[in-house]
């Protein structure tokens, strides 16, 4: 199989199915009829953030366990400085929909939002199999991402 085949092998066996089960979710079914509620965004926007700043310490902490070997450090230098934003873009969001700095400073994760932070946690403190690639897009594969992002902009861009 050449790599062309194989790259739609991989969209139509994978991309295709993974999007249409995305879609199907009770979250973009809501998201695409217009009933999803500012309670359910903002509860997004507090799960986010903690999210993030889970993930910003096992990088911060990855880059001092790794002092030692410079390529190891470069990586997790690169995705803390990559992620540093992530946090306040989710408290921003919530805030614009009417969340309290104290909502944030309160809140814990639900259970599901602690196993994806822990899982997410556990694949970036393995030796990361290409340099660069973030823990989400490890566990997901890349062609899901893209896939997700050529649906976001191509199938649901209002006409």
């Amino acid at each position: 199989m050449d790599g062309k085949a194989f790259v739609q092998s991989v969209i139509k066996e994978i991309v295709q199915p993974g999007v249409q089960r995305l879609m199907e979710s009770r979250y973009f079914s809501e998201l695409r009829e217009g009933k999803l509620s500012i309670r359910r965004l903002q509860g997004w926007s507090i799960q986010h953030y903690l999210h993030n700043k889970a993930i910003l310490k096992s990088f911060a902490l990855g880059m001092v366990k790794n002092a030692h070997d410079q390529d190891m450090f470069n990586y997790y230098t690169y995705q803390f400085n990559e992620e540093q934003t992530h946090p306040d873009l989710a408290k921003k969001f919530g805030l614009a929909l009417g969340l309290k700095e104290e909502d944030f400073a309160d809140a814990t994760q639900i259970f599901e939002c602690q196993i994806h932070s822990a899982r997410t946690q556990h694949a970036n403190r393995q030796r990361p199999a290409e340099p660069c690639i973030g823990a989400d897009e490890r566990k997901h594969g890349l062609p899901v991402l893209r896939g997700v992002q050529y649906l976001f902009t191509q199938k649901l861009r209002p006409k």
